[in-house]
Formats: C-alpha cells, sequence, structure tokens
C-alpha cells in the first residue's frame, strides 16, 4: 500500500509523456547522462566515453546506491540521502543537472529506479535514448536493444551506431 502511494506521488511531479523538441539531425553539442554511478566499473567506463567526447558540453547524474555521498569522484553523483520518501531526488546535483537543456540525453542504465525516472521525465532534452524499459518507454527516442547492455559501453555504442544510421 505505501508503494503504491509512493509511485502515486512520484507520478503527480512527472509529465506523463514526453514532447520531443527535435527537427532534424543537427551536431550534438550539448550531452546530459544519468546512469548507475554504485559500481566503480561503471564511473570509469562513463569518465572514458565523456573523454572521447571532448569539445562537447557533457553533464552527468549518477546515482551511487549508498547512504553516503561519493567523495572521490569527479563526476556528480547523488546518494539515498538525497532521495525524499516518494522517491523524489533532490540535491545539488540534480539542480545542477536539470537545469540544463541537452541534445541529447542518454540513459546509461539497464536499471531504472524510480528517481531515475523522475530525472529523466523532467530533464530538458531534444533526443533521449537508452535502453528499453517500461518505465522509459514514453521519454526515449530511440530504444535501443542488444546484450550485454548491463556495460556502460555497449549503451554508448549501440547508441553511437543509431546516431550515425539515422544521421546517414
Amino acid at each position: 500500500m505505501i508503494s503504491a502511494i509512493k509511485r502515486w506521488m512520484l507520478k503527480a511531479k512527472m509529465p506523463s509523456k514526453k514532447a520531443i523538441k527535435a527537427s532534424g539531425v543537427n551536431e550534438l553539442k550539448s550531452i546530459g547522462i544519468i546512469y548507475d554511478a554504485t559500481s566503480e566499473s561503471h564511473r570509469t567506463k562513463v569518465s572514458k566515453w565523456i573523454a572521447k567526447w571532448n569539445g562537447k558540453k557533457i553533464a552527468t547524474c549518477g546515482f551511487y546506491g549508498h547512504n553516503l555521498p561519493l567523495n572521490n569522484s569527479t563526476l556528480p553523483t547523488y546518494c539515498f540521502k538525497d532521495i525524499n520518501w516518494y522517491d523524489m531526488p533532490t540535491g545539488p546535483a540534480i539542480d545542477g543537472f536539470l537545469k540544463n537543456e541537452y541534445d541529447i540525453l542518454i540513459l546509461a542504465s539497464t536499471t531504472v529506479y524510480p528517481h531515475m525516472e523522475y530525472i529523466l521525465a523532467n530533464a530538458k532534452y531534444k533526443l533521449a535514448a537508452g535502453p528499453s524499459h517500461p518505465s522509459t518507454m514514453s521519454y526515449l527516442s530511440i530504444i535501443i536493444e542488444g546484450q550485454d547492455l548491463d556495460n556502460p559501453d555497449n549503451i554508448f555504442k549501440l547508441i553511437v551506431d543509431a546516431i550515425n544510421k539515422i544521421a546517414k
């Protein structure tokens, strides 16, 4: 019963369907990345892709699945302490991420928590891409499927391939 109330409260804060503002294929200048930052290897792989996209304006929002914040990361993260009782994330990492507008928003995680869905629903973007997940289907413009999507490297590769195919 409590979980249904929590879900209802969170859904009330999210738009039901995202209006896509993209009208053509233009150069991507700003990229937003939502990912699960609990694993050190995931943080390293996201950092590697950020380095590859040198020259682009990139913002990340990583969920660190512990009660205390992650202090040794150069990428902004939020933790359980930053999530209220009905799973709405708050705090400087969330505020900083949601204030920007992105040419593309990448969901680099197959595990989608309600607070990650909230960020996806409330972020400002022209195009969104990520793995297929029932709770994110109405927000994503490009949905990828494939093997080993628990690895952010594979998610990024499939999204880049999909964008390149569209641009041709």
